[in-house]
């Protein structure tokens, strides 16, 4: 039975490209550990359902992680020693990114455009709903004059896993 890797930040290594863990190298592509963790699934080394709790998990504490504000200054601060061109660790690049966030409301053509195409936008959400009324039963809605007033179109499923927990 061959188990996932036991992965100790304190213990990884760069080299070009790939984790060195004590005694295991893993690949650092994101791919290649894809590969090896769909590898055990399919195995039945791991318990699919343990697995989509365990990423959950994983991926929310990894979330807080970088959002946390002092977090987030000691690698800012940390990145910036290294200039513009960023740092480098783990044979993987890791610089600063800026997105500007528009206040469009304080312009006021915008305030101006936004309040004209409200009540479409309402009626666009109202012809929506009507959609998905006939789309369920499967059969276009008609008003007393049997005129089709919603059409029911065609809505493939996809299906996905989704994990929540408690909130106590």
């Amino acid at each position: 039975m061959q188990l996932l890797p036991i992965l100790d930040l304190n213990t990884l290594e760069s080299n070009q490209e790939c984790i060195k863990l004590e005694k295991d190298i893993v690949n650092l592509s994101s791919v290649s550990i894809a590969d090896h963790i769909i590898g055990t699934l399919l195995a039945g080394y791991v318990n699919p359902l343990e697995f989509a709790v365990k990423r959950k998990l994983v991926t929310d504490a990894f979330e807080m992680v970088m959002k946390h504000p002092k977090v987030k200054s000691l690698m800012m601060d940390e990145i910036e020693k290294f200039g513009k061109q960023g740092a480098s660790a783990l044979g993987a690049k890791v610089y600063i990114t800026s997105h500007a966030s528009y206040e469009y409301d304080k312009d006021p053509t915008w305030l101006h455009i936004k309040t004209s195409i409200k009540p479409f936008e309402e009626a666009l959400k109202t012809q929506e709903e009507k959609i998905k009324v006939a789309s369920k039963n499967g059969a276009s809605l008609v008003d007393e004059g049997n005129i089709i007033v919603a059409q029911a179109v065609p809505a493939p499923k996809t299906d996905s896993v989704a994990v929540s927990f408690s909130k106590k």
